[in-house]
């Protein structure tokens, strides 16, 4: 064959090959159309009729999960929430995604939730399913049998079920629809799939919202809410509430208060009050009310709830509510609540009062996330309701069954959601390598910590300590930025540091340990004589049926969290206390099981100088009730703080702590004089004076 033949059979080849791909090309294009509109264009109509039908059905839908905290079919609700496992919230029921399921004056408590999971694949309930049943429904409300197609000439007839199938994307829901309808007019079609796409980030609100749950769960934020505002409102005057734990020397026989009116403030204070809780970032964190008291400043500034702790709230509105709903009050006062009262009269008058009222409240909280542009800046909402339970003045603490959230209650940072965080995204960690160890007091490797990160008003997750207790990472650039680790039977710490472009940092995070320590108690006693009270040297334990009850505050540095635990001993056992390497506040106060008595005495003064003209009157006998106080004592900045250093927490088994005792009940009877109760009220002074025989001593277990 010749070079001209050779040319001319590969150029008819090559024609062929690209008349082939064209072809290929245009069949798969019309393979393409007629997929997606496979029908004459006169049902067009029938087609955008029933995508109309599915937006507005998954949006109702959508909402109606919004408003009752992930179901579509609005919850039964009573008149008393407290009862109940929803909340009937302006009209709208409201579930919740933690509550007491026990009776009130349970003893074991179970708590529960009726939180629903996100996605079908997670379990059931969940909020992708409720969707489906939702649509599946309520779609055929919208088509009303096709009634309005039909009067334009439509011959249309379902042959099939509608089946939905929603899936919760990164930033929006998705639904897809199938359908089978058989429509006629002039030719016939069979039209069955539509989609929909709604702009409702709900993974995010679901997110947070599971956050603010676990950390409820977790750190009982809400209870101590409530009892900072107990503690705040109360005290001594019939304009407060019942104080706690207050002594006063009064003429009069203190005030009374009535039961029912105190469950009323305590209402209107928590309805106040709960408003100001919010999330750092969130749009009303910005724009919370400043107060024109410092204390009530105060309050909201505890009210805020990290971003570190759950999640990005930027962009969204958080809000807490409690709208006065019937709650489960009890302060035992059998209707009048009076303090505990020795009144004498002898000349002058003299008067004891104890306050100490122990309150069980519990009320429901709805939080409400909004975000304002979803749906096409026509906004969104969605709401989950808490449960605050107080009980002796404490959080209320139990078991709980809601095993679908169970496994988030170790560290509320596991399912922090920075989605909407620019921060947070991988691309923007362009710093040199941030080099962190991790060590307790001790000097150990601190492994599984939770690091955090936040720069300006943003916060995200960075990663976990490894066994070593080292994370080494890219940080995004910030200046004065703060890296922050949590670690659970740990003290939360922080430090500030700046990250650049391309510069390695090393940083090094001393954490305290929490460690379990056994303690007990010794009492020295003060002795009534001649010259006054004395304080014999010798130390004693406590008597079978004294206690005494502790309190710690663990003085911290700017860079970590508040740190307070308590503990009760009783006579000669040990109790438990968990605590942490450094300098604490400790409180004792002495009880004494069995009252007291004062008795009658006949006292004579002078009316008339030199004269005399002597004049006697008889003091009334009276009782000091029982668990009176009878001792105690304080290690605060005035007497001296107590430090204990890591070496101290880690080698010994026990901490004996010592308590100044009054020992009221062995003055004899007839020795016992109405100014001897005086010295009730003199712990804080004693605790100065005999400061070095009350400092806490380590020891073994015996």
């Amino acid at each position: 064959m010749s070079k001209k033949g050779q040319l001319t059979f590969f150029v008819i080849i090559g024609i062929l090959i690209i008349l082939g791909v064209v072809l290929v090309i245009i069949n798969i294009k019309n393979y393409q159309e007629e997929n997606k509109v496979n029908f004459p264009v006169e049902h067009q109509p029938v087609v955008n009729f029933v995508q109309d039908c599915l937006k507005q059905t998954s949006e109702e839908g959508l909402r109606l999960i919004g408003e009752h905290g992930g179901y579509a079919k609005e919850p039964e609700t009573t008149s008393n929430p407290i009862d109940s496992e929803s909340v009937d919230f302006s009209g709208s029921g409201v579930v919740y995604w933690s509550y007491l399921k026990s009776e009130n004056t349970c003893k074991t408590c179970e708590f529960s939730s009726k939180k629903p999971f996100l996605y079908k694949s997670q379990g059931s309930p969940s909020i992708e399913a409720e969707l489906d049943n939702y649509i599946r429904e309520n779609l055929p409300n919208c088509i009303n049998n096709f009634d309005s197609l039909r009067q334009q000439g439509y011959i249309l007839s379902a042959t099939g079920d509608i089946v939905p199938d929603s899936k919760v994307t990164e930033n929006a829901v998705r639904v897809d629809l199938k359908f089978p309808v058989r429509s006629e007019k002039d030719s016939v079609a069979l039209i069955q799939d539509h989609s929909v796409d709604l702009p409702v980030n709900i993974r995010r609100m679901y997110n947070l919202a599971s956050n603010i749950t676990v950390q409820a769960e977790n750190e009982k934020f809400l209870e101590h809410f409530t009892m900072n505002l107990i503690s705040g409102f109360s005290g001594t005057k019939e304009n407060n509430l019942p104080s706690i734990s207050e002594t006063t020397f009064e003429s009069g026989k203190g005030t009374i208060w009535q039961e029912q009116d105190v469950e009323r403030k305590v209402k209107d204070i928590i309805s106040t009050y709960v408003q100001g809780v919010t999330v750092e970032n969130s749009l009303n964190y910005k724009s919370r009310p400043s107060l024109t008291t410092a204390y009530g400043q105060k309050i909201y500034d505890d009210m805020i709830i990290p971003s570190s702790k759950v999640g990005n709230a930027e962009g969204l509105d958080v809000d807490f509510d409690y709208l006065e709903w019937p709650l489960y009050f009890y302060l035992g006062c059998k209707g009048a609540c009076r303090p505990e009262s020795i009144n004498s009269n002898f000349g002058m008058i003299f008067n004891l009062q104890r306050y100490g009222f122990v309150y069980d409240v519990s009320y429901p909280v709805v939080i409400t996330i909004n975000d304002p542009k979803a749906l096409n800046d026509r906004g969104y909402s969605f709401k989950f309701a808490l449960e605050s339970n107080v009980r002796n003045n404490k959080a209320l603490e139990g078991r709980s069954n809601a095993s679908e959230y169970r496994a988030g209650y170790n560290y509320a940072l596991q399912s922090i959601s920075t989605e909407s965080s620019q921060l947070c995204d991988i691309d923007k960690r362009t710093s040199g390598i941030v080099d962190l160890s991790a060590k307790d007091s001790a000097g150990n490797p601190v492994s599984e910590g939770l690091i955090s990160f936040s720069c300006g008003e943003e916060t995200c997750s960075i990663g976990a300590t490894n066994k070593t207790g080292r994370l080494r990472s890219r940080f995004p650039v910030c200046l004065n930025g703060e890296v922050s680790i949590i670690k659970k039977g740990s003290i939360s710490k922080r430090k500030v540091i700046t990250t650049l472009i391309d510069q390695n940092v090393y940083v090094d995070l001393e954490v305290p340990k929490l460690v379990k320590k056994n303690i007990t108690a010794f009492k020295k006693i003060l002795s009534k004589s001649d010259q006054g009270w004395v304080l014999n040297n010798g130390r004693v334990y406590l008597d079978s049926d004294q206690q005494l009850i502790l309190s710690f505050k663990k003085i911290h540095s700017a860079d970590e969290e508040d740190y307070e635990t308590a503990g009760i001993i009783v006579g000669p056992n040990n109790e438990e206390v968990t605590l942490a390497p450094g300098d604490y506040e400790v409180s004792g106060t002495l009880l004494e099981s069995k009252s007291l008595t004062v008795p009658s005495e006949k006292r004579c003064y002078c009316t008339v100088p030199v004269i005399c003209n002597e004049e006697c009157y008889y003091t009334p006998e009276f009782n000091l009730p029982a668990n009176f106080t009878d001792g105690g004592f304080s290690l605060d900045k005035n007497s001296g703080h107590w430090r204990i250093n890591s070496e101290q927490l880690n080698s010994n088994n026990r901490i004996e702590f010592v308590t100044l005792s009054y020992d009221l009940k062995n003055v004899p009877l007839e020795n016992r004089k109405i100014e001897d109760v005086q010295i009730l009220s003199n712990i804080q002074e004693y605790s100065v004076i005999y400061r070095p025989v009350l400092e806490p001593e380590f020891g073994e277990i015996n």
